[in-house]
């Protein structure tokens, strides 16, 4: 429940209302999944944290679950089948997201991408690099913009 700005003058006690308010809307560290599961057992929907056994990525809890979204860039050359594959920085369970590529070689056109879930991994996010008449790139050197979200 967003509530606008809090000060605290100095000298001024905390109270328990005004340290709860400040700790749901701040991010908290937790060194691993189970240390955050038993110090933040009920979190409300919205809630944030990092865990230091993954770094880099930020978890959303939905209601029912905590979430993480990973995205990047990288440079992948299709096979002769016009498929790539790419390693996500932390491995996770990703559900497919928006992927953008962004020219072949020196074109600077928008390529589109197929990607099935069928194809995803814990580890590797799978695709085949489409034109724009559905015919695949092939042995082509690709610039991608990723993302994934999924459960943690």
């Amino acid at each position: 429940m967003a509530v606008g700005r809090k000060t605290v003058a100095p000298r001024q006690t905390i109270t328990s209302q005004w340290g709860n308010w400040v700790w749901d809307q701040s991010i908290q560290t937790f060194s691993d999944r189970a240390a955050r599961n038993t110090q933040f057992p009920a979190p409300h929907v919205g809630a944030c944290c990092s865990l230091d056994s993954r770094p880099g990525l930020l978890f959303l809890w939905n209601g029912s679950a905590w979430f993480t979204r990973q995205e990047g860039e990288a440079q992948v050359t299709t096979n002769a089948s016009g498929g790539f594959s790419l390693t996500y920085p932390m491995p996770f369970t990703a559900i497919p997201a928006d992927i953008q590529l962004t020219g072949a070689g020196d074109a600077v056109w928008f390529v589109n991408v197929n990607v099935h879930r069928a194809n995803l991994t814990p580890t590797q996010l799978w695709g085949v690099a489409r034109q724009a008449d559905g015919s695949a790139w092939v042995n082509t050197v690709i610039d991608i913009y990723w993302a994934a979200f999924g459960p943690d």
